[in-house]
Protein backbone atom coordinates (compact mmCIF):
# COMPACT_ATOMS: atom_id res chain seq x y z
CA UNK A 1 0.00 0.00 0.00
CA UNK A 2 1.67 3.15 -1.21
CA UNK A 3 -0.37 6.37 -0.60
CA UNK A 4 -4.11 4.92 0.10
CA UNK A 5 -3.34 3.04 -3.43
CA UNK A 6 -2.73 -0.77 -3.64
CA UNK A 7 0.25 -1.89 -6.27
CA UNK A 8 -1.28 -3.44 -9.47
CA UNK A 9 0.25 -5.52 -11.22
CA UNK A 10 -0.14 -7.71 -14.81
CA UNK A 11 0.00 -10.68 -12.36
CA UNK A 12 -2.48 -9.08 -9.89
CA UNK A 13 -4.95 -8.13 -12.82
CA UNK A 14 -5.44 -11.74 -14.39
CA UNK A 15 -5.73 -13.48 -10.62
CA UNK A 16 -8.81 -11.09 -10.44
CA UNK A 17 -11.27 -13.68 -12.29
CA UNK A 18 -14.83 -15.02 -11.49
CA UNK A 19 -15.30 -19.00 -11.74
CA UNK A 20 -17.41 -18.49 -16.04
CA UNK A 21 -14.27 -16.59 -17.33
CA UNK A 22 -12.57 -18.86 -19.32
CA UNK A 23 -9.97 -16.79 -21.06
CA UNK A 24 -8.89 -14.97 -17.70
CA UNK A 25 -9.09 -18.40 -15.56
CA UNK A 26 -6.66 -19.70 -18.17
CA UNK A 27 -4.53 -16.34 -18.00
CA UNK A 28 -4.03 -17.20 -13.96
CA UNK A 29 -3.07 -20.55 -14.95
CA UNK A 30 -0.75 -19.17 -16.92
CA UNK A 31 0.14 -16.68 -14.75
CA UNK A 32 0.87 -19.16 -11.80
CA UNK A 33 3.21 -21.02 -13.78
CA UNK A 34 5.48 -17.81 -14.19
CA UNK A 35 5.50 -17.03 -10.45
CA UNK A 36 6.62 -20.52 -10.23
CA UNK A 37 9.16 -20.58 -13.19
CA UNK A 38 10.33 -17.12 -11.05
CA UNK A 39 10.55 -18.53 -7.80
CA UNK A 40 12.34 -21.99 -9.25
CA UNK A 41 15.32 -19.57 -10.15
CA UNK A 42 15.11 -17.85 -6.85
CA UNK A 43 15.79 -21.31 -4.93
CA UNK A 44 19.09 -21.86 -7.46
CA UNK A 45 20.07 -18.60 -5.78
CA UNK A 46 20.25 -20.08 -2.15
CA UNK A 47 22.87 -21.20 -0.56
CA UNK A 48 22.24 -24.66 -0.68
CA UNK A 49 25.11 -27.47 -0.99
CA UNK A 50 24.34 -28.33 -4.40
CA UNK A 51 23.67 -24.45 -5.56
CA UNK A 52 27.42 -24.21 -4.23
CA UNK A 53 28.35 -27.21 -6.64
CA UNK A 54 29.77 -27.04 -9.87
CA UNK A 55 27.44 -26.46 -12.38
CA UNK A 56 29.09 -29.25 -14.72
CA UNK A 57 29.67 -32.22 -11.87
CA UNK A 58 26.24 -31.89 -11.56
CA UNK A 59 25.28 -32.13 -15.10
CA UNK A 60 27.71 -35.26 -15.13
CA UNK A 61 26.18 -36.39 -12.00
CA UNK A 62 22.69 -36.31 -13.56
CA UNK A 63 23.64 -38.08 -16.58
CA UNK A 64 25.35 -41.05 -14.64
CA UNK A 65 22.49 -41.58 -12.35
CA UNK A 66 20.37 -40.89 -15.17
CA UNK A 67 21.99 -43.93 -16.60
CA UNK A 68 21.78 -46.12 -13.57
CA UNK A 69 17.91 -44.93 -13.62
CA UNK A 70 17.54 -46.62 -16.83
CA UNK A 71 19.48 -49.81 -15.71
CA UNK A 72 17.33 -50.79 -12.97
CA UNK A 73 14.59 -53.04 -13.21
CA UNK A 74 14.09 -53.05 -9.24
CA UNK A 75 10.76 -51.27 -8.07
CA UNK A 76 12.42 -51.04 -4.58
CA UNK A 77 15.81 -49.16 -5.58
CA UNK A 78 13.92 -47.05 -7.95
CA UNK A 79 11.84 -46.09 -4.66
CA UNK A 80 14.51 -45.71 -2.88
CA UNK A 81 16.24 -43.24 -6.07
CA UNK A 82 13.54 -40.80 -5.56
CA UNK A 83 13.30 -40.77 -1.85
CA UNK A 84 17.10 -39.82 -2.44
CA UNK A 85 17.04 -37.20 -4.77
CA UNK A 86 13.35 -35.67 -2.56
CA UNK A 87 16.34 -35.69 0.89
CA UNK A 88 18.80 -33.94 -1.56
CA UNK A 89 16.30 -31.58 -2.84
CA UNK A 90 15.19 -30.81 0.64
CA UNK A 91 19.02 -30.05 1.99
CA UNK A 92 19.52 -27.64 -0.39
CA UNK A 93 16.36 -25.50 0.74
CA UNK A 94 14.02 -26.35 -1.84
CA UNK A 95 10.54 -26.78 -0.32
CA UNK A 96 9.22 -29.78 -0.11
CA UNK A 97 5.75 -28.95 -1.15
CA UNK A 98 7.03 -27.14 -3.90
CA UNK A 99 9.35 -29.89 -5.11
CA UNK A 100 6.61 -32.31 -5.05
CA UNK A 101 4.11 -30.02 -6.75
CA UNK A 102 6.79 -29.53 -9.79
CA UNK A 103 7.18 -33.49 -9.81
CA UNK A 104 4.74 -35.98 -8.60
CA UNK A 105 1.02 -34.88 -9.73
CA UNK A 106 0.97 -34.70 -13.55
CA UNK A 107 3.46 -36.48 -15.33
CA UNK A 108 3.78 -39.94 -13.42
CA UNK A 109 0.08 -39.61 -12.94
CA UNK A 110 -0.43 -39.64 -17.11
CA UNK A 111 2.44 -42.40 -17.32
CA UNK A 112 -0.03 -44.83 -14.85
CA UNK A 113 -2.91 -44.10 -16.91
CA UNK A 114 -1.21 -45.63 -19.89
CA UNK A 115 0.84 -48.37 -19.00
CA UNK A 116 -1.82 -49.62 -16.17
CA UNK A 117 -3.47 -52.34 -18.78
CA UNK A 118 -0.34 -53.64 -18.56
CA UNK A 119 -1.12 -55.09 -14.97
CA UNK A 120 -3.82 -56.76 -16.43
CA UNK A 121 -3.84 -60.78 -16.77
CA UNK A 122 -4.50 -60.02 -20.98
CA UNK A 123 -1.42 -58.00 -21.44
CA UNK A 124 1.06 -59.44 -18.45
CA UNK A 125 0.31 -63.26 -17.83
CA UNK A 126 1.56 -64.22 -14.45
CA UNK A 127 0.46 -65.24 -11.01
CA UNK A 128 -3.20 -63.86 -10.23
CA UNK A 129 -2.87 -60.77 -7.37
CA UNK A 130 -6.61 -60.11 -7.58
CA UNK A 131 -9.32 -61.49 -9.87
CA UNK A 132 -12.63 -60.48 -10.58
CA UNK A 133 -15.75 -61.32 -12.96
CA UNK A 134 -18.39 -59.32 -14.79
CA UNK A 135 -20.60 -60.48 -16.55
CA UNK A 136 -18.93 -63.67 -17.44
CA UNK A 137 -15.62 -61.97 -18.48
CA UNK A 138 -13.43 -62.81 -15.97
CA UNK A 139 -10.02 -60.38 -15.60
CA UNK A 140 -6.83 -60.09 -12.90
CA UNK A 141 -3.98 -58.14 -12.15
CA UNK A 142 -0.79 -60.07 -11.81
CA UNK A 143 2.04 -59.41 -9.89
CA UNK A 144 4.50 -59.44 -12.77
CA UNK A 145 1.65 -56.74 -14.45
CA UNK A 146 1.68 -54.52 -11.35
CA UNK A 147 5.75 -55.44 -10.79
CA UNK A 148 6.44 -53.70 -14.35
CA UNK A 149 4.06 -50.78 -14.15
CA UNK A 150 5.21 -49.90 -10.64
CA UNK A 151 8.85 -49.87 -12.75
CA UNK A 152 7.99 -47.81 -15.45
CA UNK A 153 5.89 -44.80 -12.84
CA UNK A 154 9.01 -44.75 -10.68
CA UNK A 155 11.76 -44.54 -13.47
CA UNK A 156 9.68 -41.68 -14.73
CA UNK A 157 9.23 -40.29 -11.18
CA UNK A 158 12.66 -40.49 -10.81
CA UNK A 159 13.95 -38.95 -14.07
CA UNK A 160 11.13 -35.90 -13.63
CA UNK A 161 12.71 -35.32 -10.10
CA UNK A 162 15.99 -35.72 -11.00
CA UNK A 163 15.87 -32.43 -14.30
CA UNK A 164 13.72 -30.57 -11.72
CA UNK A 165 16.13 -30.75 -8.83
CA UNK A 166 18.67 -29.88 -11.22
CA UNK A 167 17.12 -26.62 -12.82
CA UNK A 168 16.07 -25.45 -9.26
CA UNK A 169 19.33 -25.45 -7.95
CA UNK A 170 21.38 -24.14 -11.37
CA UNK A 171 20.48 -20.70 -12.86
CA UNK A 172 18.86 -21.22 -16.55
CA UNK A 173 21.81 -19.27 -18.34
CA UNK A 174 24.43 -20.82 -16.35
CA UNK A 175 22.86 -24.46 -17.15
CA UNK A 176 23.08 -23.24 -21.26
CA UNK A 177 26.67 -21.82 -20.80
CA UNK A 178 27.50 -25.27 -19.00
CA UNK A 179 25.95 -26.85 -21.75
CA UNK A 180 28.71 -25.18 -24.16
CA UNK A 181 31.36 -26.06 -21.85
CA UNK A 182 30.57 -29.66 -22.81
CA UNK A 183 30.86 -28.73 -26.05
CA UNK A 184 26.67 -29.56 -26.54
CA UNK A 185 25.80 -28.22 -29.89
CA UNK A 186 25.34 -24.65 -30.09
CA UNK A 187 21.74 -24.60 -32.17
CA UNK A 188 20.79 -26.53 -29.91
CA UNK A 189 21.43 -24.57 -27.00
CA UNK A 190 20.10 -21.49 -28.77
CA UNK A 191 16.85 -22.70 -29.41
CA UNK A 192 16.52 -24.14 -25.84
CA UNK A 193 17.31 -20.91 -24.55
CA UNK A 194 15.17 -18.79 -26.90
CA UNK A 195 12.09 -21.16 -25.95
CA UNK A 196 12.49 -20.56 -22.66
CA UNK A 197 12.68 -16.71 -22.68
CA UNK A 198 9.87 -16.80 -25.63
CA UNK A 199 7.53 -18.56 -23.76
CA UNK A 200 7.26 -15.85 -21.44
CA UNK A 201 6.90 -13.36 -24.51
CA UNK A 202 4.14 -14.91 -25.26
CA UNK A 203 2.32 -15.19 -22.20
CA UNK A 204 2.90 -11.66 -22.45
CA UNK A 205 1.14 -11.02 -25.97
CA UNK A 206 -1.52 -13.28 -24.52
CA UNK A 207 -2.19 -11.23 -21.57
CA UNK A 208 -2.25 -7.82 -24.12
CA UNK A 209 -4.71 -9.33 -26.73
CA UNK A 210 -6.93 -10.30 -23.63
CA UNK A 211 -6.34 -7.14 -21.98
CA UNK A 212 -7.82 -5.39 -25.63
CA UNK A 213 -10.82 -7.90 -25.61
CA UNK A 214 -11.89 -6.56 -22.15
CA UNK A 215 -11.29 -2.72 -23.16
CA UNK A 216 -13.51 -3.04 -26.32
CA UNK A 217 -16.06 -5.71 -25.51
CA UNK A 218 -16.50 -5.80 -21.52
CA UNK A 219 -15.78 -8.62 -18.99
CA UNK A 220 -17.31 -12.26 -21.32
CA UNK A 221 -18.93 -14.31 -18.74
CA UNK A 222 -19.70 -16.67 -20.98
CA UNK A 223 -17.21 -19.71 -21.50
CA UNK A 224 -18.45 -20.59 -24.91
CA UNK A 225 -17.84 -17.08 -25.67
CA UNK A 226 -14.72 -17.29 -24.46
CA UNK A 227 -13.54 -20.02 -26.29
CA UNK A 228 -14.64 -18.35 -29.38
CA UNK A 229 -12.55 -15.67 -28.34
CA UNK A 230 -9.35 -17.35 -27.92
CA UNK A 231 -10.07 -19.75 -31.16
CA UNK A 232 -10.14 -16.28 -33.28
CA UNK A 233 -7.27 -14.84 -31.76
CA UNK A 234 -5.12 -17.80 -31.91
CA UNK A 235 -4.16 -16.69 -35.71
CA UNK A 236 -3.62 -13.08 -34.56
CA UNK A 237 -1.22 -14.01 -32.01
CA UNK A 238 0.63 -16.55 -34.61
CA UNK A 239 1.32 -13.73 -36.90
CA UNK A 240 2.31 -11.50 -33.84
CA UNK A 241 4.84 -14.15 -32.45
CA UNK A 242 6.26 -14.44 -36.03
CA UNK A 243 6.95 -10.92 -36.63
CA UNK A 244 8.33 -10.41 -33.28
CA UNK A 245 11.11 -13.08 -33.33
CA UNK A 246 12.18 -11.61 -36.56
CA UNK A 247 12.68 -8.66 -34.64
CA UNK A 248 14.15 -10.20 -31.61
CA UNK A 249 16.99 -11.70 -34.04
CA UNK A 250 17.75 -8.34 -35.61
CA UNK A 251 18.10 -7.05 -32.79
CA UNK A 252 20.79 -9.69 -31.37
CA UNK A 253 22.34 -9.37 -34.54
CA UNK A 254 22.74 -5.89 -34.49
CA UNK A 255 24.37 -6.82 -30.83
CA UNK A 256 26.99 -8.75 -31.88
CA UNK A 257 25.27 -12.24 -31.72
CA UNK A 258 26.64 -14.58 -33.79
CA UNK A 259 25.10 -17.96 -32.68
CA UNK A 260 27.61 -19.24 -30.14
CA UNK A 261 26.27 -18.41 -26.14
CA UNK A 262 29.14 -17.19 -24.69
CA UNK A 263 30.51 -17.22 -21.45
CA UNK A 264 33.35 -17.32 -18.83
CA UNK A 265 35.73 -20.17 -18.35
CA UNK A 266 34.47 -21.08 -14.96
CA UNK A 267 36.81 -22.54 -12.34
CA UNK A 268 37.87 -25.76 -11.53
CA UNK A 269 34.92 -28.38 -10.58
CA UNK A 270 36.75 -28.70 -6.81
CA UNK A 271 36.27 -31.26 -4.23
CA UNK A 272 33.01 -30.91 -3.78
CA UNK A 273 31.56 -31.59 -7.36
CA UNK A 274 34.13 -34.33 -7.57
CA UNK A 275 32.73 -35.86 -4.65
CA UNK A 276 29.16 -35.47 -6.24
CA UNK A 277 30.83 -37.33 -9.25
CA UNK A 278 32.02 -40.20 -7.07
CA UNK A 279 28.82 -40.88 -5.36
CA UNK A 280 26.72 -41.28 -8.42
CA UNK A 281 29.78 -43.24 -10.43
CA UNK A 282 29.77 -45.32 -7.30
CA UNK A 283 25.89 -45.19 -7.86
CA UNK A 284 26.09 -46.49 -11.16
CA UNK A 285 29.02 -49.33 -10.43
CA UNK A 286 26.68 -50.95 -7.63
CA UNK A 287 23.33 -50.91 -10.07
CA UNK A 288 25.62 -52.47 -12.76
CA UNK A 289 27.19 -55.17 -10.08
CA UNK A 290 23.48 -56.23 -9.06
CA UNK A 291 22.11 -56.26 -12.64
CA UNK A 292 25.34 -58.85 -13.46
CA UNK A 293 24.70 -60.59 -10.24
CA UNK A 294 20.88 -61.21 -10.39
CA UNK A 295 21.62 -62.39 -13.84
Amino acid sequence: MDNGRAEYSPLSRVSMTTPSDFIARTLARLARYLKESVAGDRYASLAGWLQRTDPRSKLGAAAVLMAALLLTHDPRILAGGYLLIVLAAVSTRVPLGFFLGRTAPFIPLFTFLFTAPAATGWVTPGPAFWKASLFGVEGSLTYSGLESVARVVLRVLDAVSLVALLGLTTRQHVLLATLRSLRVSAIFVMVLGMTWRYLFVLLDLVEATHRAIRSRVGWVASGRIGRRLVAGGMGTLWMKSYRLQAQVYDAMVSRGYDGDLKSRRGPPVGARGVALLAICLGLLGGVLWLKTSMN
